[in-house]
């Protein structure tokens, strides 16, 4: 009697379960885009920008970061001013930039690059609630100097 209802209840169990399995999957992908995209901030800010091989060497650093298959983006070197209401740099001065002048802050401005990352996730199951692929995507904006 027992095994029957085991056949019974274990594919509603399977059901319930591997949904959530997927969404766990896809958070832990997440978390992984995150930190490559940290570790080339992270790369980013500790190496003077040189120009020539400088957001090479930071692709790898979000590359070797993790075992992801991750397509990240390293933005050119522009200058603004941190937004005191956000995240956002606000008066990009050019691209090769000339950093004069002062903040609203009354602070010097800085050299700014953003990164980002991003990876196709491959849902376990087709008919998961993510759809059958979805991406992930990290972005991060570092003062180089």
């Amino acid at each position: 009697m027992s095994a029957v209802e085991f056949g019974l209840a274990a594919p509603v169990f399977l059901a319930i379960l591997t949904p959530v399995i997927d969404l766990g999957l896809a958070f832990s992908q997440q978390i992984r885009v995150n930190q490559a995209v940290e570790a080339g901030a992270q790369y980013a800010t500790a190496n003077p920008y040189n120009g020539t091989t400088w957001a090479t060497n930071v692709s790898s650093a979000m590359t070797n970061a993790t075992t992801l298959s991750v397509s990240p983006v390293v933005g050119g070197e522009t200058c603004g001013c941190p937004n005191s209401t956000s995240t956002a740099i606000i008066g990009g001065y050019g691209s090769p930039p000339s950093c004069t002048g002062s903040c609203p802050d009354n602070s010097n401005p800085g050299y700014y690059v953003t990164l980002s990352a991003s990876l196709t996730y491959t849902s376990v199951m087709p008919y998961s609630i993510l759809g059958s692929s979805t991406t992930l995507s990290s972005s991060a904006t570092a003062r180089v100097q």
